[in-house]
């Protein structure tokens, strides 16, 4: 038994020596909270934390995303072309049903409250 532990202390002991060090991770913006990295692509829009879904309008020109985060509750509309916000509304929840109408004139979103 004793052969065995002395063995794999070998072995880890070996292991570490040949292991190339990492440096120490400190962290940023693109650094989550389980040291994992992020490498964002493209344009980014700042919309909130967790969005639920995000569609776009049948034109392209509007992009509306729900989001319910630590950031607060909100459906939030992107012109696509400037990529500004156009508008958010604050809202006590949110579900994950939005819609277009099929000329792209009206989006629908559904938002409901705890029963009492």
């Amino acid at each position: 038994m004793a052969s065995i532990v002395l063995i794999g202390a070998a072995s880890f002991g070996t292991f570490r020596a040949l292991r190339p060090s990492k440096g120490v991770v400190v962290p940023n913006g693109h650094l989550l909270f389980n040291g994992w990295g992020v490498s964002p692509v493209g344009d980014q829009v700042r919309i909130g934390d967790m969005p639920l879904k995000l569609i776009a309008s049948p034109d392209g020109r509007q992009l509306v995303t729900t989001t319910l985060g630590f950031a607060g509750v909100h459906v939030t509309t992107v012109d696509t072309a400037t990529r500004a916000v156009i508008q958010t509304l604050d809202l006590k929840s949110v579900w994950n049903g939005i819609a277009f109408s099929p000329d792209g004139e009206r989006s629908t979103w559904v938002a409901a409250t705890a029963a009492r």
